[in-house]
């Protein structure tokens, strides 16, 4: 006969992808006080934490206030703040002052220089930095060494878009059969012209717009539809 689609002994796991601003709704501490009398096992919420909501940019240090939401009740927390290449970034010479400023960068502010891209990001970083401190100078020699563009790219690889650090955290997390939590730093509208917009909930792409990024992914009016083509 047919074998069965699921087994007692491969009882599968459960995967949910949830918005930061939607953990604010009440039931959600609800299901999860409910998860925590049940024992829930192979449970995982991947928390899109992209601090931009339909109405508001996310307060402050609300990752925090979600940890222990999730912890409270049970569930093993992984946050995902940044990707490979920022991580390589850290260990190289004024790596150090590039953690420590994003780490007390407003999300407001974080959102507003992803939309301006690199030079604003240059800019910002260097602002009352002096430059006869070693540090100082150790900093703006590391972002010297990035172009616009890789400053952009660097910027904005957050964990919730690297493959690598997601993989990682997966792996991690398989290893047993706890509810977990990952709350993935992601930019909201990533890759996009209106990616870190305060309005990008509603904004649409112009013609022009859609045609550069399709020619930024390599693809053509014949192939863009294709599953594997860019």
């Amino acid at each position: 006969g047919q074998e069965p689609a699921f087994s007692p002994a491969d009882p599968g796991r459960m995967i949910a992808i949830v918005g930061d601003a939607e953990l604010d709704e009440g039931n959600v501490f609800e299901s999860l006080r409910e998860s925590w009398k049940l024992d829930v096992r192979n449970n995982w919420y991947i928390v899109d934490y992209n601090r931009q909501s339909l109405d508001k940019i996310m307060d402050e240090q609300s990752f925090r206030v979600l940890e222990r939401m999730f912890r409270i009740n049970g569930w093993d927390v992984i946050t995902l703040k940044y990707g490979k290449r920022m991580r390589e970034a850290f260990e190289k010479p004024g790596g150090e002052q590039l953690k420590l400023w994003i780490n007390t960068c407003s999300n407001a502010q974080y959102s507003a220089l992803t939309f301006l891209g690199g030079q604003a990001w240059r800019d910002a970083m260097l602002g009352g930095v002096p430059a006869s401190d070693l540090g100082g100078a150790e900093f703006k020699a590391l972002l010297d060494s990035y172009s616009d563009d890789d400053l952009q790219e660097l910027m904005t690889n957050l964990g919730g878009h690297c493959f690598e650090t997601l993989d990682e955290a997966f792996q991690l997390a398989s290893r047993t059969d706890n509810r977990t939590a990952f709350i993935a730093y992601t930019i909201k509208g990533y890759g996009l012209p209106l990616a870190g917009h305060r309005d990008n909930h509603g904004l649409q792409m112009s013609a022009q717009q859609v045609e550069g990024f399709r020619n930024k992914l390599g693809l053509s009016d014949f192939d863009q539809w294709e599953p594997f083509a860019g």
